[in-house]
């Protein structure tokens, strides 16, 4: 199989799909994201603003996925996808520290892991000429 063939569609789902609804929920549906996100809730007194920072980080982060697929940057995008990584690392531990070692709440963060370490070696690698 063509790896080149399977590695844009998979790095434009997840930036669109696992990103950018994922962060837009945060925007629109704070208390959702949330509870999708796996922490669990917390009076916050009506302040959101967590929620509407993660939301739009988010949002910006899958969306420059997309452009950097499009205009094929993939140098830079294997480095993205590397510090990407270490956000969705870190996430995970975040709630995984939350929730106490439940795997569940952390599949979003966990799932991105290996497409990020696969895609950061593949588009690294990549011959851009």
């Amino acid at each position: 199989m063509n790896v080149s063939k399977l590695m844009n569609p998979i790095i434009i789902a997840t930036g669109f799909f696992l990103i950018i609804l994922a962060g837009g929920r945060f925007l629109f549906d704070p208390i959702g994201g949330q509870n999708a996100f796996g922490i669990p809730q917390v009076e916050t007194n009506g302040n959101l603003s967590f929620h509407y920072i993660k939301g739009i980080r988010d949002v910006i982060v899958g969306v420059f996925f997309l452009i950097l697929v499009y205009y094929k940057h993939y140098k830079l995008l294997g480095w993205f996808l590397l510090v990407s990584g270490v956000i969705a690392a870190t996430d995970a531990w975040i709630v995984l520290g939350y929730n106490r070692n439940n795997v569940l709440d952390a599949w979003m963060h966990l799932s991105a892991l290996p497409i990020c370490i696969l895609g950061c070696i593949y588009y690294l690698r990549k011959n851009t000429n």
